[in-house]
């Protein structure tokens, strides 16, 4: 991460919502939420919701990326937040955090949406 991280005004976010057109009410800018809400980065992981990826989430995966990397590891299914499922535990995850880690290995519509949101909001993704 270090010093070559962009901060939240230089980054893209989404204006207008994908589902309905209307600005977009869970972005950074419009809740007034800053990028770095706890000291340690932030990575979004984006992978399909079944048992055995699950298992190797849990087990291997988040363990080895928070403790070696210092990272704060979250899936949407570990949001907390409570609203609309697209914009409150994905769309504005992507938007708000500092890498986007994303599992391909299985052809999944969600898992590539999700990607290609992410991309085009610009957000640093390793694949």
């Amino acid at each position: 991460m270090g010093n070559n991280e962009p901060n939240i005004s230089s980054r893209r976010i989404m204006k207008r919502c994908f589902m309905n057109g209307k600005s977009c009410i869970f972005s950074p800018q419009f809740k007034g939420k800053s990028q770095k809400s706890s000291k340690k980065p932030k990575a979004f992981v984006i992978m399909p919701f079944a048992p055995n990826f699950k298992a190797f989430y849990d087990w291997k995966f988040k363990s080895l990326l928070e403790n070696k990397f210092e990272m704060v590891i979250q899936m949407a299914d570990e949001v907390r937040n409570i609203g609309y499922i697209i914009c409150d535990k994905v769309c504005s995850e992507i938007q708000t955090s500092q890498l986007i880690l994303a599992d391909i290995t299985l052809n999944n519509h969600n898992v590539f949406s999700e990607l290609g949101l992410a991309s085009g909001l610009e957000q640093p993704i390793i694949l």
